[in-house]
């Protein structure tokens, strides 16, 4: 999950619910990605959890970050700037254990960049790892070049999305957290 501390998301409306990922975001109790069908090959087929659409970001998990956000648009853009980071130093990882053909690994990068994505809506990150994490789990490589590509694809786009919403501020090595 993303390196926030604890106060900041608490602020948010995270929530401590998980050993793996202590900081969740509430609106993700209850079906989370539990309801995740990966199919024999391993990639994830229909919907992620309640609140993915077709939509790059998840309006609803967006709209309420910034609406908890709203005194301190700042931190908004601190948090998106964070996942950003965090999320292409992820992916570096990711395209290593594909290399290496470490199926454990590819199952953990995808499901620790799964949660962050869930959290900030970022519909098609979380497809993608969704797929990256069940092709861990089973060992399957022969579509996870391919995964990986998309969800860099996806990345690229969220990116633009959040510099169209919240301004060049967002991208990593820009802004007061540089």
């Amino acid at each position: 999950m993303l390196a926030i501390d604890r106060s900041a998301a608490q602020r948010i409306g995270l929530q401590e619910n998980h050993k793996n990922h202590p900081l969740r975001h509430s609106v993700l109790d209850g079906d989370g990605a539990e309801g995740i069908n990966y199919g024999a090959t391993g990639r994830c087929v229909g919907s992620v959890a309640k609140l993915v659409t077709d939509k790059l970001i998840a309006s609803d998990a967006f709209e309420r970050l910034r609406q908890m956000t709203a005194s301190r648009p700042v931190e908004l853009v601190e948090i998106c700037r964070e996942f950003l980071s965090e999320a292409g130093k992820t992916l570096a990882q990711l395209r290593n254990a594909f290399t290496l053909k470490q199926a454990e690994e590819l199952r953990n990068r995808a499901h620790y960049l799964k949660g962050s994505s869930l959290i900030l809506g970022a519909v098609g990150v979380t497809r993608c790892c969704a797929s990256l994490e069940a092709m861990g789990k089973i060992g399957n490589w022969s579509e996870a070049e391919a995964e990986l590509e998309q969800l860099s694809a996806a990345l690229q786009a969220v990116e633009q999305e959040y510099v169209k919403v919240l301004g060049p501020g967002v991208l990593p090595g820009r802004g007061p957290a540089a």
